[in-house]
């Protein structure tokens, strides 16, 4: 069977017996979420264009009624360059001027299992994905 998710370093670059860490199938799926999430739009243009988003431009704003649905849709607009996504659906649960909770409901590529992660997102721009129906929950970043 093709492993379609990939393996990647672990973004906690820790070490076993002398070799790096690694992560793959639905943890690397996991951690490749979160790091689309963290970055902003075009840090990495010269590699991948259009790689990131404007995710925390609003964080520590007060609260507004539009502030959900622009969190919603930039969720959205950011990992829907994700090719091990097939389909994506994120409803923004809670809001305040210093946290976001998001759900994801989530359908990897060759799959038709719908993945539920919980996604937790501070104003120091840390993501957490918390208790989720797979082992991606694993990826505490």
């Amino acid at each position: 069977m093709i492993n379609i998710y990939g393996t990647d370093i672990n973004r906690d670059w820790s070490f076993d017996k002398g070799d790096i860490n690694l992560v793959s199938d639905t943890l690397n799926l996991g951690q490749a979420i979160v790091n689309r999430l963290n970055a902003d739009l075009d840090t990495y243009s010269i590699f991948y264009p259009k790689y990131g988003g404007d995710l925390f431009e609003h964080m520590g704003e007060l609260n507004h009624p539009t502030i959900p649905e622009y969190i919603r849709i930039e969720i959205e607009t950011i990992l829907s360059q994700e090719p091990r996504i097939a389909n994506l659906e994120c409803t923004v649960d809670k809001n305040s001027s210093n946290s976001i909770e998001c759900t994801l409901n989530i359908t990897p590529i060759g799959s038709d299992e719908v993945v539920e992660i919980n996604l937790v997102i501070n104003e120091d721009s840390y993501i957490q994905i918390v208790g989720t129906t797979s082992e991606i929950n694993e990826v505490r970043l």
